[in-house]
């Protein structure tokens, strides 16, 4: 059975697991299953940090169903994000239902690539400046060019709260100046 069919059917997930506030996973076992008790806290953490859930011989990530069980399905589109970017709290209150856009603008590493260390800022090898690039929507902003990386940092944080007041949408990408 694959974890979509499983995501869709409620009922499927709640014979196994059942949200719980005082779990680290966010989810209890509601039944005996090999060695888990009972009651006892369902799942375990992955390499990249996230609570994982078998059910039904299907590896589910927990954030995703809890989400389900308070709110139901997931929208296509859609993924449920950690609000606080801590991928093992996995309270409600910490889950929202983002686009894809969004969602992956909130990843808290940077490229491989970045030699600034902070996102959205680059150095202009004819210049020696830093520039400024926030990209939302599509669309590229020019942030203008300052003498060192702290001051672009600190006006990409700028245009990224704008943007975020006038487009309604989370703020989720600052730069720690």
């Amino acid at each position: 059975m694959k974890s979509r069919t499983i995501e869709a059917n409620p009922a499927l997930i709640l014979g196994s697991v059942y949200p719980c506030r005082t779990s680290p996973s966010g989810l209890r076992s509601s039944r005996h299953v090999q060695k888990r008790r009972r009651d006892s806290v369902a799942g375990g953490k992955s390499a990249k940090g996230y609570w994982t859930v078998e059910i039904m011989g299907v590896s589910l990530k927990a954030h995703r169903l809890v989400w389900i069980l308070f709110n139901g399905a997931i929208p296509d589109g859609y993924l449920v994000d950690h609000r606080n970017c801590n991928e093992s709290d996995n309270r409600i209150e910490n889950l929202q239902l983002l686009k894809s856009g969004p969602n992956s603008r909130a990843r808290k590493y940077l490229g491989k690539n970045n030699t600034s260390g902070f996102r959205g800022i680059y150095r202009r090898k004819e210049t020696g400046t830093w520039r400024v690039q926030l990209v939302r929507a599509g669309k590229k902003i020019n942030g203008g060019e300052f003498a060192s990386k702290e001051e672009a940092a600190s006006k990409y944080n700028q245009l990224a709260i704008e943007w975020s007041e006038r487009n309604g949408e989370p703020l989720r990408s600052l730069n720690l100046v």
